[in-house]
């Protein structure tokens, strides 16, 4: 998940660091999926484009959310994907937040050094 926020997450450009890498001839790691998992994977990014945002932070995907998503798309999720999800989600949020504060202090160390 640390990987798939680093390098797949867009910046306010909507430009993601796996593109910006790309465009500078960098190569960027890929996300290994483990097996059995990738419908886990599609689940979770199609679920996340209903996160909530709180003071430039996203936050966790409240349950009735989860399920609202189950059953508007029609999917019927078992208990052990739930709590996978449900801990894939917290992962996410804890290392967006992480990725969001370590990106405002390179920019405040940038604007400190002019």
């Amino acid at each position: 998940m640390r990987l798939s926020v680093r390098y797949d997450s867009p910046d306010p450009n909507g430009e993601t660091r796996r593109q910006r890498n790309k465009r500078f001839g960098f190569d960027s790691p890929e996300v290994e999926i483990p097996r059995g998992g990738a419908h886990l994977f599609r689940w979770f990014r199609d679920a996340s484009t209903m996160r909530r945002w709180d003071s430039g932070y996203p936050a966790i995907i409240e349950p009735n959310n989860w399920l609202s998503w189950a059953q508007m798309m029609d999917i019927p999720v078992d208990v052990i994907e739930w709590r996978i999800l449900r801990q894939m989600d917290d992962t996410y949020v804890r290392h967006m937040i992480d990725e969001i504060k370590a990106n405002a202090e390179r920019l405040r160390e940038r604007e400190n050094a002019k």
